[in-house]
């Protein structure tokens, strides 16, 4: 892609698609730091600040996710203020701690004198720990700022659809514009070959993808849609197979009282139509929960790759799997068109 600002090499369009990919690492330096706290006298508080660091990432996630890239880098910024207050205070309590320790007189069962050097190279290593944590955050703030002044003025695009590509969030007109869907989009799942749509959108740092803000439905160029249950639900799971050939498994393999248990990364595929099917057929998938609803595809296809979960929707996580909230697989049904055949421009990918 293009407007390269994260330090990994990736773009601010990555970001918007994969926000965790940024936010993770620092999540995992928090943690660390909040374990090297605990059970430190006088440091409750700096715990529980941290965890409240934690739940400002998560609305920097949800906030790119929405493709609100500058309210993100907002609350990055003050995630980022938080965690270097937090890292000062610490350095200044642990450090009171360390000129207790050595001032300390040694008992008779004390033990060898190494043990008072170790118990201060301990409370130096929760030091660093915070520090480390905080100093990333100050380099993922600068990614999210990088990030919010790379993208261009609000624009308003306007055509019919003529590609989908819900692996990647792109979605190419008639005038053969390519705006960049956010992951967490609340636009619905009308946004089908042959919808016409009105769009706006933040131009694209350097000439790429817009970035879609809104989205307003028309009618559609071709035939209506109509519900056929001639495709159905499948789950791609993570582990790469050996040989070439994808796996998509039964969603019920994985379900169990009623919710599918996925491991994460588990991607959403769909089957190929019925033999009786004529004309095009695709899958709207919608995850659900928390008073939400966030479209996780809107046109695939068997011939699309599988789709992953988006990031910051409804589900309950374990280390290794999730409890998934996908609320509706609905099939649908473009029926063949009687007139001409389309021009090659608008045949689905």
């Amino acid at each position: 892609m293009v407007a390269r600002s994260r330090s990994n090499g990736c773009s601010a369009l990555d970001l918007v698609r994969d926000a965790d990919g940024t936010l993770d690492p620092l999540r995992e330096g928090i943690d660390r730091a909040g374990l090297g706290l605990l059970r430190v006298p006088g440091l409750q508080r700096a715990t529980r600040d941290l965890t409240s660091v934690k739940r400002s990432l998560d609305r920097v996630g949800a906030l790119t996710g929405h493709g609100d890239v500058c309210s993100a880098a907002e609350q990055m910024n003050s995630a980022s203020r938080s965690l270097t207050s937090i890292d000062k205070s610490t350095e200044a309590q642990l450090a009171r701690l360390q000129r207790e320790l050595l001032a300390t007189r040694l008992t008779p069962n004390f033990g060898d004198t190494a043990e008072k050097d170790m118990r201060w190279a301990e409370l130096n290593l929760r030091r660093r720990l915070v520090d480390a944590a905080a100093r990333r955050a100050q380099g993922v703030r600068t990614t999210f700022s990088s990030a919010c002044r790379s993208f261009g003025r609000r624009e308003v695009l306007r055509g019919v659809v003529v590609q989908t590509a819900d692996t990647s969030g792109l979605v190419r007109l008639a005038s053969g514009r390519r705006p960049l869907l956010p992951p967490l989009r609340r636009f619905g799942n009308r946004i089908v070959e042959g919808a016409r749509v009105r769009v706006v959108a933040h131009g694209g740092p350097r000439g790429g993808p817009a970035i879609v803000t809104s989205v307003r439905v028309g009618s559609t160029s071709g035939p209506i849609l109509t519900l056929a249950p001639c495709m159905k639900l499948r789950i791609a799971p993570f582990q790469p197979s050996f040989g070439s050939t994808e796996q998509r498994h039964d969603p019920k393999g994985y379900e169990d009282g009623g919710t599918l248990w996925l491991e994460a990364g588990a991607r959403l595929a769909a089957t190929p139509k019925c033999a009786s099917g004529k004309g095009r057929y695709s899958l709207a998938i919608e995850m659900s929960g928390a008073g939400s609803t966030h479209t996780v595809a809107a046109d695939l296809t068997d011939k699309d790759a599988a789709v992953p979960m988006a990031v910051g929707a409804p589900a309950r996580c374990g280390r290794s799997r999730c409890a998934s909230a996908v609320s509706s697989a609905t099939a649908r049904h473009r029926a063949p068109r009687r007139a001409r055949a389309p021009p090659s421009c608008i045949r689905g990918p």
